[in-house]
């Protein structure tokens, strides 16, 4: 629901402040309920026209004048963000520019308007690399672990071989004995790392399922759970536009 503040600014007129006289002698002078840099506040809200694009207010809250003299829009600094998500739109696929409409650029630039999904998308940029460099760490360390045993075992398959050297015809049984150890080795650190990766994968969706539910949250269009590759897609460009944003 968008809210229209011109339907209950306008009521107000219906008000007579000559009603109304602080104090107790009537005789005292009457002191006015609106002064002139409030009306002067009020008269600008009320000349300005509706904006479908403009944020949406929930029905249960109660609006005030401040609330909406706070929240007013910047509108150099949103004709900068429409202007500047226009232009990184462009290069995009003509599937992916239908779906980020104008609308939907309007609402993103008004989402970001006040610098809180900045803040989130920052936030979440650095759980997001702590989180990589976490997985990146559990990989590493499992492929280093199967180096030093690989390494351990072909020292070892070396030594028995040495030894052996009285012994030829026995080398020969040596060698197909370590030829099958090699195999189930290689074929163990396979599953190993497949397992790995398995899981690996389910934190990064995780990750991805939490960045949604946040996003949603806060607010942004194009946000919600899912895991279609194409939506997940079109949200990885939201976000990348978000980014560059933050250092523009």
């Amino acid at each position: 629901m968008t809210y229209d503040p011109q339907s209950w600014l306008k009521s107000s007129d219906d008000f007579n402040s000559d009603q109304l006289n602080f104090g107790s002698n009537n005789s005292e002078k009457e002191l006015p309920l609106f002064d002139d840099e409030f009306m002067n506040q009020r008269n600008e809200l009320l000349s300005v026209e509706y904006d479908p694009c403009a944020p949406s207010i929930d029905s249960h809250e109660s609006p005030t004048i401040d609330t909406f003299l706070k929240e007013k829009p910047d509108p150099r600094k949103l004709e900068t963000y429409i202007s500047s998500l226009q232009k990184m739109i462009r290069p995009l696929s003509s599937e992916f520019k239908k779906k980020l409409s104008y609308d939907v650029i309007c609402q993103l630039a008004h989402a970001i308007l006040d610098g809180t999904v900045f803040e989130i998308v920052k936030g979440l940029q650095d759980i997001q690399f702590i989180t990589e460099k976490n997985l990146y760490t559990q990989r590493t360390k499992l492929l280093e672990e199967h180096k030093m045993k690989k390494i351990a075992m072909l020292k070892r398959h070396q030594e028995s071989i040495e030894r052996s050297q009285s012994r030829p015809h026995h080398i020969l049984v040596l060698e197909r004995h370590h030829a099958d150890e090699k195999k189930i080795f290689y074929q163990k650190c396979e599953k190993e790392m497949a397992q790995l990766d398995q899981k690996l994968l389910l934190e990064l969706d995780q990750q991805v399922s939490d960045q949604q539910s946040t996003l949603e949250r806060a607010g942004l269009p194009m946000f919600y759970l899912t895991n279609n590759p194409d939506e997940v897609r079109l949200q990885m460009y939201v976000l990348e536009f978000i980014s560059k944003l933050i250092e523009s």
